[in-house]
């Protein structure tokens, strides 16, 4: 008799251990899920952020803020699990054309303003961008890069025929 009460309270303890540790272990898996949904809605919620922040920049900012905005979208996107290769294929090609019109008008500008040393550097990024989208057009850019020497050589000749100012 005195094994048999042994067994019966094993069993009850055994089966108290089950009642109460098995809704522990479920409750914590529970909490896990939930906050992995919870995670994974942050992820969602940032990328889209991210994503906001970027076509805000596109539109309103230069090259370097507008690569930024899309190399944070890029990682928070896949972080999210929600990146997509065509999104930000677009997207570089944007800020790429932006670039490329934004450095032209710049060499336009700094030639008629007689600033040859910065019309050089903006056909330089011209050049350079315009290659990243394979648009390079090498005829339109010995024409420019002629139209900006050209300029740096009436500036050279203008400065030599100026007479010397007298104080």
């Amino acid at each position: 008799m005195v094994d048999h009460t042994k067994m019966t309270n094993m069993g009850v303890i055994l089966f108290l251990a089950i009642v109460f540790l098995l809704p522990v272990k479920l409750y914590g898996e529970t909490g896990q899920v939930e906050n992995d949904k919870a995670r994974q809605k942050l992820l969602r919620r940032t990328a889209n952020i991210s994503l906001w922040r970027l076509k805000v920049v596109i539109e309103r900012d230069g090259f370097y803020s507008s690569r930024v905005a899309l190399n944070i979208w890029r990682s928070n996107a896949k972080d999210a699990g929600t990146f997509d290769q065509k999104k930000f294929d677009e997207f570089k090609k944007q800020i790429y054309e932006k670039s490329v019109n934004s450095n032209l008008k710049c060499i336009e500008t700094n030639v008629m303003n007689e600033n040859f040393t910065d019309a050089q550097i903006c056909l330089y990024w011209w050049k350079s961008h315009s290659k990243v989208l394979d648009t390079f057009d090498p005829v339109k850019h010995d024409e420019l890069k002629k139209l900006i020497n050209e300029g740096k050589e009436k500036k050279k000749q203008l400065d030599k025929n100026k007479p010397e100012s007298t104080e």
